[in-house]
């Protein structure tokens, strides 16, 4: 099993200074960690309609001022300061993006950084991000569909795509990604149709659950829906997080990452510590890499 970390406001601090990560990167890289993920947002409506889904109450989880980097120039800075880490999106929100700018950007990472890009990818939750960057919150689905299978199409030989929402004929894009097998797409979510997406379109599927019993029915899910279209299920890598324990307790961390392997899992992804205090990232890291490291998936 691997070990990813994400990184993000809280609790990993000052993502957008340089120095910091500089420091940060090469202790992830030593200790042996195969993959950072950052997240997005283009904007922060100040005022959101549905709540935020991750916290109990519905509160925005970090101050609307706290800094959230575009994560395709982020990761970009990362790939110049290391040189095996993998660069994950947990999750780039897809349908903010126009479908062939977006493969010719990640195709150039993928390229400069020697095939280490991991795609994230989802549909977002907040209406009034999506009516800020410009199309109807109802076409998310469908036009993250859609982009998938477009990137898809300018990241091989064909460069042939007709979809609804974006549609090309011999379009010349370069530079491709590093494998002649595209970048890879992870999709990230808890609902039923995320499952189904992943089964039908995606690389990896990331659900955002905490057990066993949550992840059981997606992965039935997604697995049907790969099998309906003459898919490998078992190709379709599973990512999940671990959430560590506030007191350290080892072994319970152990009996997650047990119960994750035991699923299928073959990455677990932990929140970062504390950028700014590089010997609380080794101190919090370095069990956690020798525990998930010696799991077999």
């Amino acid at each position: 099993m691997r070990l990813g970390v994400h990184v993000g406001p809280r609790p990993a601090g000052r993502i957008d200074d340089p120095d910091t990560l500089a420091a940060a990167f090469g202790v992830l890289e030593e200790l042996g960690v195969e993959s950072v993920w950052v997240g997005e947002h283009v904007v922060v409506p100040r005022r959101m309609i549905p709540a935020y889904p991750g916290t109990s109450d519905g509160s925005f989880p970090y101050p609307f001022e706290v800094s959230i980097p575009s994560p395709i120039v982020w990761l970009s800075f990362a790939a110049g300061l290391t040189s095996t880490i993998k660069l994950g999106t947990q999750v780039l929100i897809l349908p903010h993006h126009n479908a062939l700018v977006l493969a010719k950007e990640v195709a150039t990472l993928d390229r400069l950084s020697r095939g280490r890009v991991l795609l994230g990818v989802g549909l977002g939750w907040c209406q009034e991000e999506a009516a800020m960057v410009g199309y109807r919150f109802a076409d998310r689905t469908g036009r993250a569909d859609d982009s998938i299978r477009a990137m898809r199409a300018l990241w091989s030989r064909d460069e042939t795509y007709n979809g609804r929402w974006w549609s090309f004929e011999q379009a010349c894009s370069n530079p491709k990604p590093f494998s002649e097998h595209g970048v890879p797409v992870i999709v990230g979510g808890t609902s039923p149709g995320a499952a189904r997406r992943a089964g039908r379109l995606g690389d990896g599927f990331f659900p955002y659950v905490s057990n066993a019993a949550e992840l059981r029915p997606l992965v039935v899910t997604m697995r049907a829906a790969a099998s309906g279209e003459e898919r490998d299920p078992d190709r379709i890598e599973l990512t999940c997080p671990l959430r560590l324990s506030a007191d350290g307790h080892r072994a319970a961390l152990r009996s997650a990452i047990v119960e994750w392997a035991e699923m299928g899992v073959s990455r677990v992804v932990v929140g970062c510590p504390d950028l700014r205090d590089v010997a609380a990232v080794r101190a919090g890291l370095e069990p956690v890499v020798a525990d998930v490291t010696a799991t077999k998936s």
